[in-house]
């Protein structure tokens, strides 16, 4: 669910109650998409004669901008389907992310591991002649050429701590990079 978001709700003649203005962002803050994530809205309702308009504009990260309009009589309905094509373009927008970072076959390392200890490993005695267990053990873990940009995107989408890729603009230089608590991106490189 979207808190954040910045609704600035205009309606075009007086004799539409504000009830659709709470219904309508409502509606916008309980679209559920982690890509593009929404910044702001913009909703505009109007009324012509028997006719009802909702027009819905997000201002989305990345510098995407999605528009829905309908004209309906009924303005609940007009709402909803303002907010179904905003919807399928944010699953439309995703796919073609999705798309255009697929993984391709000879783009991944087979043998790099990638391993998680519980935090208590930090501590565990130098001299000892055998690791710590790791809690979750992955094999094939995918390194992408990808770059920076596109590994953030990334990092977003699938909810993880972190992403190895290789860097397209450095001559494909093995990286990590990780998302800090206060929001900011770092960068390790791993070939340094």
């Amino acid at each position: 669910m979207n808190d954040t978001i910045i609704i600035n709700a205009t309606i075009r003649h007086e004799d539409i109650s504000n009830y659709f203005k709470e219904y309508a962002a409502k509606k916008i803050q309980n679209l559920e998409f982690k890509y593009p994530k929404i910044i702001e809205a913009k909703v505009i309702l109007n009324k012509q004669k028997h006719l009802h308009t909702a027009e819905i504009v997000l201002f989305c990260t990345q510098n995407i901008t999605l528009q829905g309009t309908t004209t309906h009589e009924d303005m609940h309905v007009a709402i909803d389907k303002s907010v179904s094509k905003i919807a399928r373009r944010m699953r439309k927008q995703k796919t073609r992310l999705l798309k255009r970072n697929h993984p391709r076959e000879e783009e991944h390392i087979r043998n790099l591991k990638l391993r998680q200890f519980e935090v208590g490993a930090i501590d565990h005695p130098i001299e000892s002649p055998a690791d710590p267990q790791p809690i979750f053990e992955q094999e094939d873990y995918r390194v992408l050429s990808l770059f920076k940009e596109d590994a953030m995107i990334n990092l977003e989408l699938n909810d993880d701590n972190f992403i190895i890729f290789k860097n397209k603009r450095r001559n494909n230089s093995l990286q990590l990079l990780t998302k800090k608590k206060n929001g900011h991106y770092a960068v390790i490189d791993l070939e340094g």
